[in-house]
């Protein structure tokens, strides 16, 4: 019987670990989460600004090639192939 209560006891005991070194890991991650959070802050601005940049440089060059007379339709996924089927021609 008392062999018994021993393997209960060292069962409770590993069990009693794991989740105290568990718990200390999950603490130790949710200190640090708001560091992380604010720390990625200015790339997201950053990344941003390029974005705006990206998207004023591209308004640009639309206007630029819509004043200069370039009427083409741009290439789509459509015209590649990637649409809808040509329809068949019954001759």
């Amino acid at each position: 019987m008392e062999a018994y209560l021993d393997s209960h006891a060292a069962l409770l005991a590993s069990f009693v670990i794991f989740f105290f070194f568990a718990g200390a890991v999950v603490l130790v991650l949710w200190i640090m989460l708001p560091f992380a959070v604010f720390g990625t802050k200015g790339l997201v601005r950053e990344a941003l600004a390029e974005q705006r940049e990206t998207n004023r440089l591209l308004r640009a060059i639309l206007e630029q090639s819509s004043l200069a007379g370039d009427k083409e339709k741009p290439e789509t996924s459509e015209d590649k192939g990637g649409g809808k089927a040509a329809p068949r021609d019954p001759s």
